[in-house]
C-alpha cells in the first residue's frame, strides 16, 4: 500500500508479490534441496525490483544474486552428500561434509560477516522501501529455512560444532558492526 508513495521502480508490486511466493514455497517445501532454488528465484527477482529507471546502478542486486547463487550452491552440496548418505548410511563421515556445507549455504544465505557486502551497496543504490523489504522479508524466510532444517534434521542440530558456528558467526557481526559504524553514513 505505501509502494506508490514512495520512488520505487514500477516492477516493485508484480515482483514484490512473486518474491512473496517463492519464500512462501522456501519455507513449505520438502525436501529442503527445492529450497535453496526457491531462494534462488526470489532473488532474481529481487534485481528487477531493486533496480529501476530512477535507479541505474545494479551493483547491489546482482551481488545479492551472487551470494544467494553461493549459498543455494552449498545447500545442494549438502543435500547431495544426504543423498549418498542414504545410499550409504554406515559413513558417518558423509554426515559431517554434509553439516559442513549446510553451515556455510546458511552462513552466506544469512549474510554473515565476510558474506555481507551485498548489504551496503544495496542499501546505498536501491529505493528505500525495496532495500527494507528485501532486507527483512528475504532474511526472514532464510532464517526461517535454516529453524525448518533445525527442526527436520536432528544430527544438524545435535552436532555441537553447529551452533558454536552460528554464535562465532553472530559474535563476528556484532564486532565488525560496532568497528566499522564509525565510517557509515
Amino acid at each position: 500500500a505505501g509502494a506508490p508513495a514512495t520512488f520505487v521502480s514500477r516492477t516493485f508490486i508484480p515482483a514484490g508479490l512473486a518474491i512473496l511466493s517463492f519464500l512462501v514455497a522456501t519455507v513449505l517445501v520438502q525436501p529442503f534441496m527445492y529450497a535453496a532454488l526457491f531462494l534462488e528465484i526470489a532473488a532474481a527477482l529481487s534485481v528487477f525490483m531493486l533496480s529501476g529507471r530512477e535507479h541505474r546502478n545494479t551493483q547491489g542486486p546482482l551481488r545479492l544474486l551472487v551470494f544467494m547463487t553461493l549459498g543455494g550452491l552449498f545447500i545442494l552440496l549438502a543435500a547431495w552428500q544426504l543423498n549418498s548418505y542414504q545410499e550409504n548410511p554406515d559413513t558417518v563421515a558423509i554426515l559431517g561434509r554434509a553439516t559442513i556445507m549446510l553451515s556455510i549455504g546458511f552462513l552466506i544465505l544469512l549474510a554473515a560477516v565476510p558474506f555481507h557486502s551485498w548489504l551496503p551497496t544495496v542499501a546505498q543504490d536501491a529505493a528505500p522501501y525495496a532495500t527494507a523489504f528485501i532486507f527483512s522479508i528475504m532474511q526472514a524466510a532464510v532464517f526461517l529455512f535454516l529453524l525448518d532444517v533445525f527442526a527436520q534434521y536432528s544430527w544438524f542440530r545435535g552436532n555441537p560444532v553447529v551452533p558454536s558456528i552460528l554464535r562465532v558467526a553472530a559474535l563476528a557481526m556484532v564486532i565488525v558492526g560496532g568497528v566499522f559504524a564509525f565510517a557509515q553514513r
